[in-house]
C-alpha cells in the first residue's frame, strides 16, 4: 500500500479527494481511502484497524474497515472513473463514493461510512495486478467529479496553521569549534533554558545544563553521576539568546576540538517543561507541571547524594515502564518509577523507587508533549529493511532522538547542524561517551523522517523505536503541495 504525504488533521474543514481509473484488467484490484501513520503498508487499506476504505467486487461497491467489508451500493470499476472520499474533521466523519454515487450525503453532512478515531490520516492507496493503473486527483484543477459542496481539496494549505512559525525560536541545534577563551558566546536564536552539548572529537561525557539548576550545575546523559559544578563550562545562559562558555576543558570549548549543541527553550507554547522537586519516599506523590497538556516524555534525574540512573517515561512504552538515558538496556517494568499512573495535563506521578522519589532528595524532571508542527513523540515498528519505515512528524526534523524500546541498543541523536543534506549519517549516543560516528542513514524530510538502514539500533524487524523528534521547518508553511 501507499500513504500520501498531506495530513489529514484535526483543523483540515472538510477534505475531498479521489482517485482515478487510468487503466483496468480483468484482475482489477483496486483499493481506496485513508489510513494513519500506523498503518499496515504491506497490506491493503481497510484490512486493519488503522485504515478505512473501499474497493469494487463483482459491481459492488464495499466499505472496508479492520478486515469487515459490508456491499454499499452498485459501481463498476472501469477506464475513467473515479473512487473518492469526503472526510469532516470536525466530526471525522467519512464518505466514500463512486462515481456520481455516494454512501450517505456528505453535503448534508448525514450518512457517513465511518467515523474514524484516528489523527491524522493520509490517503492510503493499494493497487494489484496485471495491467492496472490509478491517479491520485487531490487538487481542484485535477477533479474529475465535482466535489460535495463544503468540501475541498487536500493541499497544504489546507492544514492548521502552527502556532511556533520559526521552531528556531524555541529549539536551535548548533555546531561550534573549541577556542579554550572565557567568556565565548556561542550563538543561538532561541533563549536557552536547556541545554546538552557534546564533543564531538573526544570521548567527553554529554554535558547536561539548565537555567533552573544554573549555568555552572552540571549533569550527564551518559553518567548517572550526581550534579557537579564546572565553573569553567556553560557561565551563562536564560536571560537571552545564545550561551557563554568558560575556557572549558573536557567537554565545553576545548580549543581546536568540535562541539554540537542543542538548546531548548522552557515554554508551555514549545511543550518543554523544567520541574525540580524533592522526594518524600511516598508512592503515588504528584509534582505539578505548566504544560497544560499531559507530558509525553520525561526525563527525571536524582541531582543529590548519590548517583541513580536517569529515569525515561515514554507514552507509548507506558506508566509501567521506563528507560534509562545512561544506558543501552531496554525498557523495564516496575510500578515503583510512575505508580503505574500516566501523568496529566497538570501533573506527574512517583512510586517510591530512590531514582525519582527518596525522602530529603532533589530531583529535576525535563518534561516535553508534542506540539504541531514544532515537536513529535514518536514510536515505530522496525521492518529490518534498507527502505526503512517513514515517521511522520509534521514537519521537516532538526533533530531526532531516538533508542530501541524492546532491545540493548544506545540511544542515537541526529541533527542538521552536523548534516544538512541526506542521507543523515553522523550521529551520537547519549548513553555514551564515544565521538560521533557515521553508521546511521535516515533521511530528513518535509514532513518527517524515514530510516534507510536496517541495523538493529534503528530497524529490527517488529521491535518498537520511540523518541522524540524537533522542527527545523513546519509542513502546514509549505505552499499548496499536492498530497
Amino acid at each position: 500500500g501507499m500513504l500520501g504525504t498531506i495530513p489529514i488533521t484535526e483543523g483540515s474543514g472538510k477534505v475531498y479527494f479521489e482517485v482515478e481509473v487510468m487503466a483496468v484488467s480483468t484482475d482489477s484490484y483496486i483499493r481506496v481511502g485513508v489510513g494513519s501513520e500506523d498503518s499496515d503498508l504491506d497490506s491493503d487499506c481497510g484490512n486493519d484497524e488503522e485504515s478505512w476504505g473501499m474497493y469494487e467486487s463483482i459491481g459492488n461497491m464495499y466499505s472496508h474497515h479492520n478486515n469487515s467489508a459490508t456491499s454499499q451500493f452498485t459501481y463498476q470499476t472501469a477506464v475513467g472513473k473515479v473512487y473518492r472520499v469526503a472526510l469532516d474533521t470536525a466530526t471525522w466523519q467519512m464518505w466514500i463514493g463512486g462515481g456520481a454515487t455516494w454512501d450517505g450525503n456528505p453535503a448534508a453532512g448525514t450518512g457517513a461510512t465511518f467515523i474514524l478515531d484516528r489523527d491524522p490520516v493520509f490517503p492510503f492507496l493499494t493497487i494489484r495486478g496485471t495491467g492496472n493503473t490509478i491517479k491520485l486527483n487531490a487538487t481542484a484543477d485535477s477533479f474529475v467529479e465535482t466535489p460535495p459542496s463544503g468540501f475541498s481539496a487536500l493541499v497544504s494549505s489546507s492544514l492548521p496553521t502552527p502556532a511556533i512559525l520559526d521552531p528556531k525560536d524555541y529549539f536551535d541545534p548548533v555546531i561550534y569549534t573549541g577556542n579554550a577563551t572565557a567568556s565565548r558566546v556561542i550563538s543561538t536564536q532561541n533563549k536557552v533554558d536547556h541545554l546538552a552539548i557534546k564533543n564531538r572529537d573526544q570521548a567527553d561525557e554529554w554535558k547536561i545544563i539548565d537555567s533552573v539548576r544554573g549555568a555552572t550545575k552540571e549533569l550527564n546523559w551518559d553518567s548517572n553521576v550526581i550534579e557537579s559544578t564546572d565553573a569553567n563550562g556553560v557561565t551563562a545562559l536564560g536571560s537571552t539568546s545564545g550561551f557563554t562558555l568558560g575556557t572549558g576543558a573536557n567537554g565545553y570549548n576545548d580549543n581546536n576540538e568540535d562541539f554540537v549543541a542543542y538548546s531548548f527553550t522552557e515554554s508551555a507554547t514549545a511543550g518543554m517543561d523544567i520541574v525540580t522537586y524533592t522526594g518524600n519516599s511516598t508512592a503515588g506523590r504528584t509534582v505539578s507541571h505548566s504544560l497544560g497538556v499531559a507530558p509525553e516524555l520525561m526525563m527525571v534525574k536524582r541531582t543529590t547524594n548519590a548517583g541513580r540512573s536517569w529515569q525515561v517515561y515514554h507514552e507509548e512504552l507506558g506508566n509501567t515502564k521506563q528507560l534509562f538515558m545512561d544506558t543501552s538496556s531496554p525498557a523495564a517494568t516496575n510500578s515503583n518509577r510512575w505508580n503505574n499512573t500516566s501523568p496529566t495535563s497538570t501533573v506527574f506521578t512517583l512510586g517510591t523507587h530512590d531514582s525519582v522519589n527518596l525522602s530529603s532528595n532533589d530531583y529535576i524532571a525535563y518534561l516535553f508533549a508534542s506540539v504541531e508542527g514544532f515537536s513529535k513523540v514518536f514510536n515505530y515498528e522496525g521492518n529490518g529493511s534498507t527502505d526503512g519505515p517513514f515517521v511522520y512528524c509534521g514537519f521537516k526534523p532538526a533533530a531526532v532522538l531516538l533508542k530501541n524500546g524492546d532491545a540493548t541498543n544506545s540511544w542515537r541523536m541526529y541533527d542538521i547542524a552536523r548534516n544538512p543534506k541526506n542521507p543523515v549519517t553522523f550521529v551520537s549516543f547519549p548513553d555514551l561517551p564515544d565521538v560521533e560516528g557515521t553508521g546511521g542513514s535516515a533521511d530528513f524530510l518535509s514532513n518527517g523522517f524515514k530510516i534507510r538502514s536496517s541495523a538493529a539500533n534503528e530497524n529490527t524487524s517488529a521491535i518498537t523505536y520511540v523518541g522524540i523528534a524537533f522542527a527545523e521547518y513546519p509542513f502546514a508553511l509549505l505552499n499548496n503541495s499536492e498530497s
